[in-house]
């Protein structure tokens, strides 16, 4: 079973990167403390955080909470162009998190992605995830953040 299925997260107040799934929605999504905040990749972010999901943040992130509050920074990543490929966009923000100069707001080479996986777990060794050439334009985005309640 998955640990949301099991019982449940232990605290951490370690920098830490995980791989949750939401279970309302079943989606997987990627957390993060290794910036100092608590972070989250949502690839598919509808501008709220579900009780399955808020519930898993609050045990695994409890030691962050001031104030019996959670503040979640939910950052602007690019978004899946299908239902089907936000586990390998949580595995890709999670690797670049823990590469060198990784930039977890980078838009992903979305075609070779899943490749680029296989490759990684044949070799034993987890890469940063192709970059795709088109750049953004505009504003730099910023990180929304949500409190979420203790309970």
């Amino acid at each position: 079973p998955l640990l949301c299925q099991a019982g449940g997260f232990i605290s951490s107040s370690f920098p830490c990167v995980q791989i949750h799934c939401d279970k309302l929605r079943v989606h997987w999504i990627m957390s993060s403390t290794m910036r100092n905040r608590v972070e989250i990749a949502d690839s598919l972010f509808l501008g709220n955080i579900n009780e399955s999901l808020a519930s898993q943040l609050c045990q695994r992130y409890e030691s962050s909470a001031v104030m019996n509050q959670l503040s979640v920074f939910v950052l602007p990543v690019q978004h899946q162009t299908n239902c089907v490929d936000c586990g390998i966009h949580a595995i890709a923000t999670a690797t670049e998190f823990l590469v060198d100069d990784g930039d977890p707001l980078k838009h992903f080479d979305i075609p070779n992605m899943r490749q680029h996986l296989i490759s990684c777990l044949e070799n034993g060794e987890m890469l940063a995830f192709p970059r795709s050439v088109k750049r953004r334009r505009g504003r730099k985005p910023t990180a929304t953040e949500i409190k979420i309640t203790l309970k």
